[in-house]
């Protein structure tokens, strides 16, 4: 396997070799010589794909730099960031799935390894010759998908009696390729021909000349002459029908953009709306503004609409876009259509050179009752794992859902691993029909603002304001601060104090975001951290407190329901609806709003405010014991080990059965087991001396 390291020693070697070429002329002898490699590897096309993927290693991590800092990104630098190199067996996955499966329904069962033969699929059900089947893919890179799609295309002109000569002419016709950088194209070329001895319409989508334009412009098309000139940022989402047939075939990569295909096949750049150029923001703020959060939406609603009828579109994307709100309208369009054949979630492990949790998933353009689903996340051989699971209907990790079923849950979201008690649940009113919940304060420059606790004498920190006013009226200089910090269940996290006096609350209201829920400060909450452990919520008391954004807050709209509902917001039943419908390192304000509220009643409901009474004591006073505390030393409480012991025992079971509790209350005990483990128990130690 090619790595990065290979690829970099190889460019400084050859760099050194011929006496420090310029950029072009290196690129040519790199891509030359991994040419040479490449033909004595095992899988040669995948490691001519690595060498060329690496060998913007360095300006990869330039632009990377220009992200970081909030730069907008110029069209040349669009291809070089959004490089990814899509594993052979997603793209076996994806292409198997949807030209594999129009094949096997055209009578050409061509062996398609990841190809899931379920009930829904017939053979033989579909009179269409193969001559008249049109692939595209339009963010091709290297053509790792369209190489797969050449070895089906192959093997069913072999089964039809073509010989190899043959198909290869007829492949030819099938496959079309379009992608904004034009060394990937050259790459893409090389790699069918050599491969499959195949020639397909691959093009560069790049601005004209600037002698074209001004051509096009003096024939009276402005508009069209505008999106000329933008291309190379626009590249595949550019919408053509507002502009003439007869302006459009002139170019022979844009005639390739007004047409239907069979099959579409794309792993399309993942590039947050934030990074979008100037072009590319206006272009999709107008064209596509429900879906604009990330470029790889809009591909995913844009060739959704370009599918042929009876047509499939394969797609590799972050699974992201599976729970978050801003991709919520992208589901939206995809359930409404039901349009799933079949989804996997992914793990983070797919791209040996970038984090990125995937999905991959076959769409297609007509309405079915039910979908296949896998999770994969987090096995060590995914390749193996996903293999098994399209082969086996009993597959643990595989779910047959019916579309509609996410219609129940907030902004759709796709747990697709989840129960029908689980989506039934939605029924219940939100936590938000009991609780008021708050972003904090972000106060724009935290250094000149927050102090550590313990480095700010006692009696300039006002303790016990329940109010603004009443922090206004005691005088004092600072007010503690929440700001979320470390996973941490009932109590703690009391690390930092802010300047609060009347200058401070001044300027704060002139910079950040304006110190919203300001009415809420000081008052008895519950907060939670922002960034959770690993998909753990920890949830704890918050008092006499202003807080800010990583440390949101809920006010119960109820004083009587305060202990119950921490109790719940502690629970794993909690936890479960918070990782399922957002599994990224953050929990949002309208994740929290948007979990289901079972109100306990009775013996249960007073059980669960004993329990957390209880362990919010013991939560304080092991905080204020510790060497976190804003106590002096003589002050902290003191145990001994026995008294710590018995109070890390006593949580655990209080937590336990809390967990129980609510478990029973949402019907999930197929799901859910109440035991908490040793780690999750947030205390210093295990009965120890921390």
């Amino acid at each position: 396997m090619v790595t990065s390291r290979d690829a970099e020693a190889l460019k400084e070697r050859l760099y050194r070799e011929y006496g420090q070429p310029e950029e072009e002329e290196l690129f040519r002898i790199y891509i030359e010589r991994a040419k040479e490699i490449a033909a004595f590897s095992e899988n040669g096309e995948e490691t001519l794909s690595r060498y060329f993927q690496y060998y913007n290693n360095d300006l990869r991590r330039k632009i990377n730099g220009k992200k970081r800092s909030r730069q907008r990104l110029t069209a040349e630098d669009l291809p070089i960031v959004t490089q990814l190199f899509t594993p052979a067996h997603i793209a076996a996955y994806i292409v198997d799935n949807s030209l594999g499966r129009l094949l096997y329904e055209c009578g050409y069962d061509v062996e398609a390894d990841y190809l899931i033969k379920d009930e829904t699929l017939v053979y033989a059900s579909r009179k269409r010759k193969l001559e008249e089947l049109r692939i595209i893919d339009p963010a091709v890179g290297t053509g790792n998908l369209l190489l797969r799609a050449a070895e089906l295309l192959s093997r069913a002109y072999a089964q039809s009696g073509a010989s190899r000569e043959e198909s290869a002419r007829a492949v030819s016709r099938n496959l079309f390729g379009l992608d904004i950088d034009e060394r990937a194209v050259e790459i893409c070329r090389y790699v069918c021909a050599r491969k499959y001895g195949a020639e397909p319409g691959i093009h560069t989508l790049r601005k004209p000349s600037d002698e074209e334009i001004d051509r096009v412009k003096a024939s009276g098309e402005g508009a069209f002459a505008k999106l000329l000139t933008e291309l190379n940022e626009i590249g595949a989402i550019a919408d053509l029908s507002p502009f003439a047939a007869e302006a459009v075939r002139r170019y022979p990569e844009l005639e390739l953009l007004r047409h239907r295909y069979d099959v579409i096949l794309v792993n399309p750049p993942y590039l947050a709306s934030a990074d979008f150029g100037n072009a590319l923001t206006d272009y999709v703020k107008k064209n596509y503004p429900e879906c604009g959060a990330d470029l790889f939406s809009v591909f995913m609603l844009c060739y959704l609409g370009k599918l042929a009828e009876g047509g499939y579109l394969g797609l590799v994307c972050p699974y992201n876009w599976m729970f978050t709100r801003r991709f919520a309208a992208v589901r939206r369009a995809v359930i409404d259509r039901k349009a799933p054949v079949t989804l996997a979630k992914l793990s983070a492990g797919a791209y040996k050179d970038a984090t990125v949790f995937l999905s991959a998933c076959v769409l297609s353009e007509r309405p079915r009752d039910k979908g296949i689903y896998f999770r994969i996340d987090g096995k060590k051989d995914e390749e193996q794992e996903l293999l098994r699971a399209c082969a086996d209907e009993n597959y643990p990790g595989r779910y047959v859902r019916e579309a509609k079923r996410f219609l129940d849950v907030p902004d759709c979201g796709i747990a697709f691993w989840t129960s029908d008690r689980f989506i039934a649940n939605y029924s219940a009113p939100r936590l938000a029909s009991v609780m008021d919940i708050r972003q904090g304060m972000a106060t724009g420059d935290n250094a000149r603002y927050l102090r550590d606790i313990r480095s700010v004498p006692s009696e300039e920190i006002d303790f016990t304001a329940r109010s603004l006013e009443e922090f206004i009226s005691g005088g004092k200089k600072y007010a503690l601060y929440s700001k979320g910090g470390e996973y941490r269940k009932w109590y703690g996290n009391i690390d930092h104090v802010i300047r609060f006096d009347e200058e401070a609350r001044r300027e704060l209201m002139a910079r950040g975001n304006r110190m919203p829920s300001r009415d809420y400060y000081f008052r008895k909450g519950i907060t939670w951290t922002l960034v959770s452990s690993k998909g753990h919520f920890g949830a704890r008391i918050i008092d006499n407190s202003v807080f800010d954004v990583g440390g949101s807050c809920g006010f119960c709209k109820d004083e009587r329901d305060f202990y119950v509902i921490l109790a719940f917001l502690t629970s794993k039943v909690a936890e479960y609806y918070l990782n399922a419908l957002n599994p990224t390192v953050n929990c949002q304000v309208g994740d929290v709003k948007n979990l289901p509220y079972i109100a306990l009643t009775g013996a249960e409901r007073e059980l669960a405010d004993r329990l957390a009474r209880e362990n919010t004591e013991i939560a304080e006073r092991d905080w204020l014991g510790s060497r976190h505390s804003y106590l002096d030393e003589a002050e902290r409480p003191r145990l001994t080990a026995a008294e710590r012991a018995e109070a890390f025992g006593r949580m655990r079971e209080n937590e336990e059965r809390i967990n129980g509790i609510f478990i029973e209350a949402y019907g999930l005990s197929g799901e859910l087991t109440p035991e908490v483990p040793d780690r999750l128990i947030t205390l210093f130690g295990k009965g120890e001396r921390e």
